[in-house]
């Protein structure tokens, strides 16, 4: 089979189902869903089941219950050059934040998730603080910076997760894989 056949291409909306674990609150057959590849953001005024894998990367969720508003990003990278890259922090944040706003809700309304920022098993001695470890501080950061009140946190550990954000209501299943 030859490596460059289009049919080989990662597509996440071709994961089975079983790929998506269910969540407590929802009945996910009733929504659609959303797989969220590292380094984007999704919002949405109607309700959707959004799924990412979180290593030392971060999600920041944020959801308003009244309006039946939510959105979540993935970054990966904790600072670099401003230059619209939602895999760093600070851009997929304010695009997070600006999607949500422009749906109508007040920034005093929103609550907050942090998800991810996991450690590596093996450390070296001159790295510093973890990439998972600036990638939460970034996250921390941006909402004291705005005043949205973190409601949810699963974050640290070794292991990945997988995250299954419903954007109507905040409802949340972040599990270690």
């Amino acid at each position: 089979m030859d490596v460059r056949d289009e049919t080989l291409r990662f597509n996440p909306a071709a994961l089975p189902d079983s790929y998506f674990p269910k969540t407590a609150k929802v009945e996910e057959e009733l929504y659609p869903k959303h797989y969220l590849i590292p380094g984007t953001v999704f919002s949405s005024g109607e309700p959707f089941i959004v799924t990412t894998i979180l290593g030392s990367g971060v999600a920041i969720s944020l959801w308003d219950d009244k309006a039946k508003v939510g959105g979540v990003n993935h970054f990966t990278l904790p600072e670099g050059e401003q230059t619209g890259n939602t895999k760093i922090a600070a851009e997929a944040n304010a695009e997070l934040l600006r999607q949500v706003l422009q749906r109508g809700v007040s920034i005093s309304s929103l609550r907050a998730g942090i998800f991810g920022a996991s450690q590596p098993p093996v450390g070296f001695s001159n790295a510093g603080k973890s990439i998972g470890t600036r990638n939460l501080e970034a996250a921390e950061a941006f909402l004291a910076q705005h005043g949205i009140l973190v409601a949810k946190r699963e974050t640290g550990g070794i292991r990945g997760r997988k995250l299954v954000f419903n954007t109507s209501d905040g409802s949340t299943l972040a599990r270690q894989l």
